[in-house]
């Protein structure tokens, strides 16, 4: 959603911008902004998980522990990890 509200932006400004330059800096401003807001949100609201992929598994990363044995005793034919906080 940040993305389609990055370009939302972006072609109002190059709507509105006279020449290539101001076109470029308001791309770089209104990215800025946006990147910036998004890291303040995770910031502020960080994720109860976290995902890692690779070719052969996926790896569940939680920040609560009572959440990571929950979702173990959900999927009982997950691979063991070994770690605390991850299942």
């Amino acid at each position: 959603m940040l993305w389609s509200l990055y370009l939302a932006a972006f072609v109002l400004a190059v709507d509105r911008s006279g020449s290539k330059q101001q076109v470029v800096i308001a791309g770089a401003v209104i990215f800025s902004v946006v990147m910036l807001g998004r890291a303040a949100v995770e910031r502020v609201f960080p994720p109860r998980f976290d995902i890692e992929a690779s070719s052969d598994s996926v790896t569940l990363l939680f920040r609560d522990l009572d959440l990571g044995y929950e979702f173990r005793a959900l999927n009982p034919g997950a691979r063991d990890t070994g770690g605390l906080t991850s299942a």
